[in-house]
């Protein structure tokens, strides 16, 4: 848990420096580091786009409205 937040707080902080460790982790042997330092990425980017003033793009975006579509 300590190890996830700690990433999620370099993702945050989204230094070069703090993106670099993060990069480095992700080849972790350890499956929770790998990934809490990909959630980390992910919202670094995320929050970069958004300080940018653009808007960041939502994966998940659209797929209820397709769903929808196929339903009908």
């Amino acid at each position: 848990m300590v190890r996830h937040e700690a990433a999620e707080a370099l993702g945050a902080i989204a230094s070069p420096e703090a993106l670099a460790l993060l990069a480095k982790y992700i080849e972790d042997e350890n499956e929770i580091v790998k990934e809490s330092c990909v959630v980390a990425l992910d919202a670094a980017d995320y929050w970069t786009a958004l300080a940018e003033g653009a808007a960041p793009v939502d994966e998940g975006e659209g797929e209820e409205e397709e769903t929808k579509a196929v339903e009908a």
